[in-house]
């Protein structure tokens, strides 16, 4: 195995404060083939050597008289990852160090203290992959060890506790991957096997309570993908088949396990894993719906907002490469790179019109990324196209084509954007933020819609900065932008009250500022 970072996922899940959707699409020159099944920010899988190094010191101790050296080290040693969330910054350089900084109300920096750090500090090395969740972060090092630390009010972190964590503690061995969801962690371990803790009001963990665990506990074994998606769990195992267990108030997990209470049915939580189908590639999920594609490229789609929505799989068509859906509406892209779409027209998505039968779009695509109110193509000519809702200039086409009965500006025909487009970042942060980044072949990022972090709106597409690692994430948090450089130096700007931008200072920046490297 080569010694490096298999996959650094970066799509932030859209949970219940809704806290921002950062969708990265590094692919249209080339270098990274885009996940059938969305990656989530919240989870990391890594490739680790097969000969192991022991290195000394795990932390490094953070003291005035050894800062100076600690950021000399890290201004000379490139970054190849970063990400921002809620208001904390990570980032790790070329030689596997990481470096933690902004908000640290639950100890999520990892420094021993709960104050505020306005420079980067190094937290840990041989790391391979770090993962920001509710409040915590959990890093995997090159050894397959699994560190957390931060917020731990519902046993979250794994050290047997419920008391929050200041400084990394290891919690598992041996690990490929991570994964969180809100206050629930798990873990696949090299064997398969899949270990899970935190909270588990639903039954999300599948140990059979709905008692919440301060400890990695085993729930499955051959355990190929684990997706945590709003209290529920579902896993696929390496003979495809598709296991489900936790939250199912609206049947979203297929099980269609019923009870009635007072004269009123109500769906049953699963709280153990059950396997509701076989030869699964792929899955999609949104709050209360589930998708998924089997390996014959037949999609099958169950749940949804209504009693009258399917609680058990149902076969909706064929022929299917990958699909993508929300509550409302469906997105599939066929074998044929076709576009086909149904459900509610949600701000014109559907052409102004719902359809219970797929539509097609568009053809030749390469990528997409659906919203509830409008949906981003980019197609294997590299060409960005939008439609929907024109909230705060998002479409980037200066205004729609048409409005609703509301008034508000929609576009009903997928609209061109830009061309040459190597990736696509899009933040819906609440009803407050809606904004894109775009990468395009050249190394150049462009950015439109509301403006936190450039100084003013832009309702077309706007050059931002050059020579940008076209193979890098340009991670979104809420109120921030990072984005790593072809010469391997960190930038950020926008919202720094609680640091986060790395400066030394707490003062917003309207303009891309270098920070490391």
């Amino acid at each position: 195995m080569k010694q490096k970072a298999n996959r650094f996922l970066s799509y932030v899940l859209a949970g219940v404060l809704l806290v921002g959707l950062a969708l990265s699409l590094a692919g249209c020159a080339g270098q990274v083939q885009s996940s059938p099944t969305p990656p989530n920010n919240l989870e990391a899988e890594v490739d680790r050597p097969s000969t192991i190094t022991e290195t000394e010191g795990d932390l490094a101790g953070y003291n005035s008289e050894n800062y100076t050296d600690q950021m000399r080290v890290l201004t000379s040693s490139k970054v190849t990852f970063c990400s921002m969330l809620y208001g904390t910054s990570a980032a790790i350089t070329a030689d596997g160090t990481l470096w933690m900084w902004g908000d640290n109300t639950y100890g999520q920096v990892g420094n021993g203290s709960v104050e505020n750090v306005v420079s980067p500090l190094q937290i840990l090395d041989e790391v391979v992959a770090v993962v920001q969740g509710n409040n915590r972060t959990a890093a995997i090092r090159r050894d397959g060890s699994l560190w957390m630390w931060g917020g731990n009010s519902v046993g979250e972190i794994g050290n047997g506790t419920n008391i929050n964590v200041l400084t990394p503690v290891e919690v598992l061995n041996d690990v490929v991957s991570v994964h969180m969801d809100y206050n629930l962690t798990a873990a696949i371990r090299a064997d398969g096997s899949l270990w899970m803790w935190g909270i588990n009001g639903n039954g999300q963990i599948g140990n059979g309570t709905t008692e919440h665990i301060l400890a990695p506990i085993k729930v499955m074994d051959d355990i190929t993908y684990v997706s945590l998606c709003w209290d529920r769990t579902m896993a696929i195992q390496s003979d495809g088949s598709l296991w489900v267990w936790g939250e199912n108030g609206m049947g979203q997990l297929g099980t269609g396990k019923t009870t009635t209470v007072n004269g009123t049915t109500i769906f049953d939580d699963g709280l153990v894993p059950e396997k509701i189908l076989d030869n699964v590639s792929s899955i999609s999920t949104s709050h209360y719906r589930t998708a998924a594609v089997l390996s014959d490229g037949s999609l099958f789609i169950w749940g949804g907002i209504g009693f009258d929505s399917p609680h058990t799989p149902v076969k909706v068509f064929d022929g299917v490469k990958y699909a993508v859906l929300t509550d409302y509406t469906t997105a599939a892209v066929k074998r044929d790179d076709s576009l086909w779409m149904w459900g509610g027209d949600m701000y014109g998505l559907l052409g102004g019109n719902s359809h219970s039968n797929p539509v097609k779009m568009l053809d030749n695509i390469y990528y997409v990324h659906l919203e509830e109110d409008y949906i981003a193509v980019i197609t294997d000519d590299c060409k960005l196209w939008m439609w929907g809702y024109d909230e705060d200039g998002i479409l980037g086409n200066g205004g729609g084509n048409t409005v609703d009965s509301f008034g508000n500006s929609i576009q009903t025909i997928p609209a061109l954007i830009m061309d040459q487009v190597s990736n696509i970042q899009i933040e819906s942060a609440s009803i407050f933020l809606f904004r894109a980044l775009a990468l395009k072949n050249d190394g150049s990022l462009w950015a439109w819609g509301e403006s936190i972090g450039y100084g003013y709106d832009k309702f077309t597409p706007s050059k931002v900065l050059d020579d940008v690692l076209t193979s890098c994430v340009c991670t979104l948090s809420p109120l921030n932008t990072a984005v790593i450089r072809s010469d391997g130096s960190l930038w950020i700007c926008g919202d720094n009250s609680d640091g986060q931008i790395g400066d030394g200072t707490t003062q917003n920046a309207v303009e891309l500022k270098r920070i490391l490297s």
